[in-house]
C-alpha cells in the first residue's frame, strides 16, 4: 500500500514521538504536542460539524497565534483548504480574495472586528465568522466553541488524496492582481522534508515564529518544526523588544527574518540587554541580504546567519546559503559573500539560470538570466487561473521572474526582477 504524503503525518509524528514535550507557546498559552494534536483533531471535527466539506476554503485573518497554527493541520484534516490572509491588505483587497476563493469560513482576531460587517455584506460565500477571542456581535461563534463542538478522533490519513490541495496562499500582487497559489498535500510534505535537511540533528531547536504565517517566508516553517518535534514559539506581532524577551525566556535557537526585520533588531536600543546565547541559526530571506548585514547579525546574536531564497509558488523555500562541502572560502569576505547569497538548491528542487531560449547562461557570476525551478516544491497552479498558470510554466519548469547570476557550484545570487530589466 502506498501511504499518502501529507503534512498530517508530520502532526502525528510530533504527537507520537514528542507527545509529552512542550510543543507550542502562544502568549500565556502552552501546549504539549499531545494537547496540540487533540486541539487540531477537535478543530477538524468541529469544522465538519459546521458543514465543511472536502475542498472548502477556510480563511484566517490573524496574526501569529496557536489557533492559526492549529489551522495548518485541523483544517486539512477536515479535508478542507487552509487559507491564511495577509492582515496588511485593504478591505477591498481582502474582499476580492475572499470572493475569488469562495471561502466558507473566516476565522479572525477581534483586532479586525471593524472589517467583519463589511466582509459579511460583500463576501456572500462566507457562512461562518468565527472569532478567536471573546464573543462579539459580528461573530457567529467563538473559536473555542468551534473546537469544543468537535471530537478528538485520530484521523485516518491513509484516505487522503496526496494530490488534493491543502493550502491556498495569495501572492502579494506586486506584479498585478493577487493570485491564489495552490499547494497540495504532497508538495507540502516533500517541502517539509527538504527543509529538514538544513537543521542540525544534534540540537534541540526552539523555533521562534517571527515572520507572519501568512507570509511566504513564514508559512513553510510549521511543517518541518512539527515533524522534528521543535518547541514552536509564536511571535504574535514583530517588535524587537518582544523578540529579544522571547529568545531569552524560551531559549530560542532559530528564527527567520527579512532584511528589514534584521535591521530593526540590530538598531533597537535594547539590543545588548538580553541573553542570546541559545541562538544557533538565523535565516534571512524575502529580499537579498548584504554581506554587511550577515556580519552584523552574526556579531549581535553570536550564531550562524545565512541567506536563502524562495517564493509563494515554491512552498516557499528553494535555496539556502548553508555550507557546501565542495566550497572552500578564500577569506572572511568570501565567506560572508557566500552566506549573503541565495545559496544552492534544497533537495526538493532543481534550479537553473537561463536566457530567453531556456538555455543555461554561463556560470561565471556575471551573465544574468532568469531563475527557473522544477521539483517537488513547485505549486500545483494558480486557483481558477489556468492561463496565468500556463504563462509561468515551461513544461515542469516554473519561471520565477527573478534575475540572477550563478557559479559552477550552483550558488545563486539574485540581482533583480525580470520586469525591471526588460
Amino acid at each position: 500500500m502506498i501511504v499518502p504524503l501529507t503534512p498530517v503525518r508530520f502532526l502525528y509524528r510530533g504527537v507520537d514521538l514528542f507527545g509529552k514535550k512542550e510543543g507550542v507557546v502562544s502568549g500565556e498559552k502552552r501546549f504539549t504536542y499531545s494537547q496540540f494534536g487533540e486541539r487540531c483533531e477537535r478543530l477538524a471535527s468541529g469544522l465538519k460539524a459546521q458543514g465543511i466539506q472536502p475542498g472548502d476554503r477556510v480563511a484566517y485573518l490573524s496574526f501569529n497565534t496557536h489557533q492559526l497554527l492549529e489551522g495548518y493541520y485541523g483544517v486539512v484534516m477536515a479535508g478542507a483548504i487552509v487559507m491564511p490572509l495577509n492582515v496588511r491588505l485593504t478591505p477591498a483587497e481582502l474582499t476580492g480574495i475572499l470572493t475569488h476563493s469562495g471561502a466558507r469560513v473566516l476565522i479572525f482576531e477581534n483586532d479586525f472586528a471593524p472589517l467583519i460587517e463589511t466582509l459579511r455584506k460583500a463576501c456572500r460565500t462566507i457562512e461562518r465568522f468565527v472569532t478567536v477571542d471573546e464573543k462579539i456581535t459580528s461573530a457567529d461563534m467563538t473559536y473555542e466553541e468551534l473546537v469544543a463542538g468537535g471530537r478528538a478522533d485520530r484521523v485516518d490519513y491513509t484516505t487522503i488524496d496526496e494530490n488534493s490541495i491543502a493550502e491556498l496562499f495569495y501572492t502579494s500582487g506586486s506584479t498585478g492582481t493577487p493570485k491564489g497559489v495552490m499547494l497540495s498535500h504532497r508538495t507540502l510534505y516533500l517541502h517539509g522534508l527538504s527543509v529538514a535537511t538544513t537543521y542540525n540533528p544534534d540540537e534541540d531547536p526552539v523555533e521562534l515564529h517571527t515572520i507572519p504565517l501568512f507570509h511566504a517566508n513564514g508559512w513553510g516553517r510549521p511543517q518541518t518544526a512539527t515533524m522534528l518535534g521543535l518547541k514552536q514559539v509564536m511571535v504574535r506581532r514583530f517588535e524587537p523588544s518582544i523578540v529579544f524577551r522571547l529568545i531569552q525566556k524560551e531559549r530560542a535557537t532559530a528564527m527567520s527574518l527579512v532584511p528589514t526585520m534584521a535591521n530593526a533588531l540590530l538598531n533597537a536600543p535594547d539590543l545588548g540587554q538580553y541573553d542570546f546565547s541559545s541562538m544557533k541559526n538565523i535565516f534571512i530571506g524575502g529580499a537579498a541580504a548584504s554581506p554587511e548585514l550577515i556580519e552584523r547579525t552574526e556579531r549581535a546574536f553570536h550564531c550562524r546567519v545565512l541567506g536563502g531564497y524562495g517564493l509563494t509558488e515554491t512552498a516557499p523555500v528553494a535555496t539556502s546559503a548553508r555550507d557546501k562541502s565542495t566550497v572552500r572560502f578564500k577569506d572572511e569576505a568570501d565567506r560572508l559573500h557566500h552566506r549573503a547569497m541565495a545559496g544552492w538548491p534544497l533537495p526538493a528542487c532543481e534550479i537553473r539560470v537561463v536566457d530567453t531560449q531556456m538555455q543555461d547562461v554561463p556560470r561565471d557570476m556575471e551573465a544574468i538570466g532568469e531563475v527557473v525551478i522544477r521539483g517537488d516544491n513547485v505549486m500545483d497552479g494558480y486557483y481558477k487561473e489556468p492561463e496565468g498558470t500556463a504563462a509561468v510554466m515551461s513544461g515542469a519548469w516554473l519561471h520565477t521572474g527573478d534575475m540572477a547570476v550563478w557559479d559552477d557550484e550552483n550558488y545563486i545570487h539574485i540581482v533583480d526582477r525580470k520586469k525591471d530589466i526588460i
